[in-house]
């Protein structure tokens, strides 16, 4: 079963949550609004926009970690060291990606090794770590909060990929390799 949870849903949520001192100091912020009742979704579309946008920034380019209200949890960005071995000694092809690039290009020139000889992605330019976008769900007061899931956008994905590999950027992110993995919100 998948639900899908965007704009409209927060938007309904922020309208029903909203106390009345709260609604009456929202005007100072948004001069094309009269009354409450003049925030429609498209205005709040564009500041939720606006607001995410600028969470990520500093998310993926900064490493700044996301405390997101009513206790749902904290974003950012981790990195962790894929096993490459197994423990006879092989390689482990479920941890690594397949370069298809690179792939298809010894398929031209090796005919002979197509469908059996793979390139993967080595992670040089980050020494072997892989980073994702990390929901850490810790803190979530969530009932059955095991069973929700974070799936970034494409779009996101590669901003991040572009924030990554951008040498004026250089960030640590947060190890959450499970050996290493801790607790510290700091």
């Amino acid at each position: 079963m998948t639900v899908d949870f965007g704009m409209y849903n927060i938007y309904w949520w922020w309208r029903k949550k909203m106390s009345s001192k709260e609604k009456n100091r929202i005007f100072s912020f948004n001069t094309s609004c009269q009354s409450y009742n003049d925030i429609t979704r498209g205005v709040f579309g564009g500041v939720w926009d606006s607001f995410i946008d600028k969470v990520m920034v500093e998310v993926m380019e900064k490493g700044h970690r996301f405390t997101m209200p009513e206790r749902m949890g904290m974003m950012y960005i981790g990195k962790y060291k894929p096993n490459l071995l197994k423990k006879d000694g092989t390689l482990n092809k479920k941890s690594l990606r397949t370069d298809m690039y690179e792939t298809k290009q010894l398929w031209k020139k090796h005919p002979e090794l197509y469908r059996k000889k793979y390139v993967y992605y080595t992670n040089e330019h980050t020494f072997g770590y892989v980073m994702k976008m990390h929901w850490n769900k810790y803190i979530c007061n969530v009932r059955n909060k095991r069973i929700y899931q974070f799936y970034p956008t494409k779009a996101r994905k590669t901003e991040l990929a572009k924030a990554i590999k951008d040498p004026n950027i250089s960030t640590d992110y947060v190890d959450i390799s499970h050996n290493s993995y801790n607790h510290n919100y700091n």
